[in-house]
């Protein structure tokens, strides 16, 4: 019985330490200190960019003005850059979400800055290559599944690849994606460890749930995976010990030595050590530094959350 007790104690203290891991790991991984500096710009309504960009030629002046409009009032309501590339000009899969990304950095003139944009493909590629891609806040309020959610609903309005685009059909498409992003908008729900990351530059995004952030750091739900793998890991590894250390090797109490030694007879001398001589090796410490350096070349030059769907 006493056995049992001692099993089922030894449970419940495994259990209370992993829940102190876990609060443990919630604590270090949201403390300001780990954030780092964030790279986010902020929607500015004076210079906000909202248009779209008509490379297929499909849309007459009166249309375009039409849709710039919705895009204005859309923009402004969400506090965001809203650009829509209607794209005529084939490119790879690989490299539309970098076109995409380096063409709203330089239609807004800087990186990070929140906003998003639609590149809809109409090169006549089969099949055709659609992304949506997300700077700023919009990285984590359309976050991985969002983008793709909404991707699926603004395919619902497009034309397969194999069929022309007509401009009215692309024209409602674009206003639907307008209420669509607005839709997912107001049902985000800020969660302080949830965050996504763009895997080519490195950078992180997340809500802290007072500011949003775009940084190099790793998110705070990425440091507590990290956390809770680490303190996870060690914690199991040390019951493992313990455990084969006790199946090998009896553990019994301390026995005082002053029972095998008899006051009467004992004896104590001392003892001490005099050096006379002292030898001092010294060591030069080599010193070297490095500059890091940042990637150039291809891909996209500032940070971006993108997702693609073929249609």
């Amino acid at each position: 019985m006493k056995k049992k007790e001692n099993v089922f104690l030894a449970i419940l203290k495994c259990i209370a330490l992993f829940i102190v891991l876990i609060v443990l790991s919630y604590v270090l991984a949201t403390l300001p200190a780990f954030r780092g500096k964030n790279l986010r710009v902020p929607y500015n309504k004076d210079e906000a960019v909202a248009t779209v960009m008509d490379d297929r030629g499909l849309f007459d002046s009166k249309q375009i003005k039409e849709l710039n409009k919705t895009l204005r009032s859309c923009s402004e309501e969400l506090e965001m850059n809203i650009i829509v590339y209607v794209s005529g000009t084939a490119i790879s899969d690989d490299e539309t979400a970098d076109f995409a990304i380096n063409t709203y950095n330089y239609e807004l003139g800087k990186e990070n800055v929140d906003g998003l944009i639609l590149y809809l493909d109409f090169s006549s590629k089969h099949p055709a290559y659609d992304v949506l891609s997300c700077m700023g806040k919009s990285g984590i309020i359309f976050d991985k599944d969002e983008r793709e959610k909404i991707l699926d609903e603004v395919g619902a309005y497009l034309p397969s690849s194999d069929f022309e685009p007509e401009p009215n059909e692309i024209k409602t498409a674009i206003e639907q994606f307008c209420l669509i992003i607005a839709t997912h908008n107001d049902n985000y729900k800020t969660s302080k460890l949830a965050f996504d990351t763009d895997k080519e530059t490195h950078l992180y995004c997340f809500d802290t749930g007072s500011e949003f952030y775009v940084t190099k750091q790793m998110a705070p739900g990425a440091l507590f995976i990290r956390f809770i793998l680490s303190f996870g890991l060690g914690f199991i590894i040390a019951v493992i010990v313990y455990f084969v250390a006790k199946s090998k090797y009896k553990f019994k109490n301390k026995t005082n030595p002053s029972v095998y030694v008899s006051s009467d007879r004992s004896a104590f001398s001392e003892k001490s050590d005099t050096f006379i001589r002292t030898y001092t090796t010294k060591h030069k410490i080599e010193s070297s530094s490095s500059g890091g350096g940042h990637r150039s070349g291809g891909g996209h030059s500032g940070g971006g959350f993108s997702s693609g769907r073929h249609r």
